[in-house]
């Protein structure tokens, strides 16, 4: 009786070809976006932010080609401009005024026309601005660098043009029309 060992010889070779398969590198998987490649991608603007000492972040407007530096407040329901500051951005008298709630309870509030709204270099079809006093709230954050804050930009641009904070990577993204 004669005995043949092939299947020995077959287990070799699969077991070297499995060894050079081991030896050769694997592709690396690309990277997964980051989350503003991933808006980006989605057809939304990056805009940059400066964050203060306090953790507030500020983002560049222009209100009637002015340029102003505004607190983002995802909490302030409307965007607001400080009524001390009207004159400089050539916004007119009010075509509405009332009550309005602040942090720190009711608040006189004008609303005001406005034709032209920048963020970030981006023009938005805002059209009306909340104007009260700011000035509390402006000197709480001291010493801005680069300017002094004008306003707060809040709810009706987030909500409106589907803002993400990106708190890590200091941008706001949006996407406008």
């Amino acid at each position: 009786m004669t005995f043949r060992f092939t299947g020995i010889k077959v287990l070799a070779a699969a077991a070297a070809g499995a060894a050079l398969a081991l030896a050769a590198p694997i592709p690396a998987k690309p990277a997964p976006p980051t989350l503003g490649q991933w808006l980006v991608g989605q057809r939304y603007v990056a805009i940059p932010l400066q964050r203060l000492p306090t953790a507030h972040q500020l983002v560049r407007v222009a209100i009637n080609g002015r340029p102003a530096l505004f607190v983002l407040d995802s909490g302030a329901a409307g965007t607001v401009i400080d009524s001390n500051q009207l004159d400089r951005f050539g916004i007119g008298g009010s075509v509405l005024n009332g009550t309005g709630v602040g942090a720190g309870g009711a608040i006189k509030v004008s609303l005001h026309n406005v034709a032209n709204f920048s963020i970030g270099g981006h023009r938005i079809p805002l059209g009306k601005i909340v104007s009260t006093d700011l000035t509390g709230v402006i000197a709480g954050f001291g010493k801005v660098p680069d300017g002094s804050i004008s306003g707060v930009v809040g709810q009706d641009v987030l909500t409106r043009f589907g803002g993400v904070i990106d708190v890590r990577g200091n941008a706001l993204y949006l996407k406008i029309p």
